[in-house]
């Protein structure tokens, strides 16, 4: 065998292999960090399975971390998706006190969050205008029914997050019929005319 046909040969088997290693992984159009405090909870269960739906339907990648009700591991794993190059994050924390410092964190690299059910502080939603709060009104009894519950919270999280992955920014816009707050509550966060652009209410009667 000559030397030249020796280099085509091995220049196949070099292309043959990275097809073989390479060409099945599966390419997504963005990734989306999700910060959970526990995946045991009922309502974080369905949350989850609905978001994984929308997603696959957007081939959006979802890589989900569970806290199991520790704030400085939620913190720790915050900072791991950041080091890995994520910049957009769905987060149900475990407390309100912790809200603050996780958009400080995402703030630095330009990160952009919807924090879903559990609220965030006012100093936490200040920080930016690309972070985002969902959940039901405060003082309103909660829908009986979990699962539509929590599928309205997830899609209107998460396509507040789609838009703006996909247009770089959802503040003051209407989103799946939702509008962001108008008028200010008497509940922190939502008493503060400086941020309620970016508080989205899912009412119970739109959950029955």
């Amino acid at each position: 065998m000559n030397k030249k046909r020796f280099l085509i040969i091995l220049t196949i088997l070099f292309v043959t292999f990275n097809i073989f290693a390479f060409g099945n992984r599966e390419k997504y159009d963005a990734k989306v960090g999700i910060l959970v405090r526990n995946t045991e909870e009922r309502f974080i269960k369905d949350y989850i399975k609905e978001l994984e739906k929308l997603a696959k339907e957007d081939n959006i990648f979802l890589e989900i971390k569970d806290s199991e009700n520790n704030e400085m591991i939620q913190v720790d794993q915050l900072n791991d998706l950041i080091e890995r190059e994520y910049l957009y994050f769905i987060i149900i924390a475990n407390n309100t006190e912790s809200t603050e410092q996780m958009a400080q964190i995402m703030n630095i690299v330009g990160g952009k969050a919807v924090f879903v059910d559990t609220m965030p502080s006012v100093e936490a939603l200040k920080i930016g205008i690309d972070f985002y709060l969902v959940t039901v009104p405060p003082n309103e009894e909660k829908s009986t029914n979990l699962i539509k519950d929590s599928e309205s919270q997830a899609m209107l999280s998460y396509n507040i997050m789609l838009n703006v992955i996909n247009n770089g920014s959802s503040n003051g816009l209407e989103i799946n019929g939702f509008s962001p707050l108008k008028e200010v509550l008497k509940v922190e966060p939502l008493n503060d005319k400086n941020i309620i652009n970016q508080c989205y209410l899912v009412p119970s009667y739109c959950l029955m």
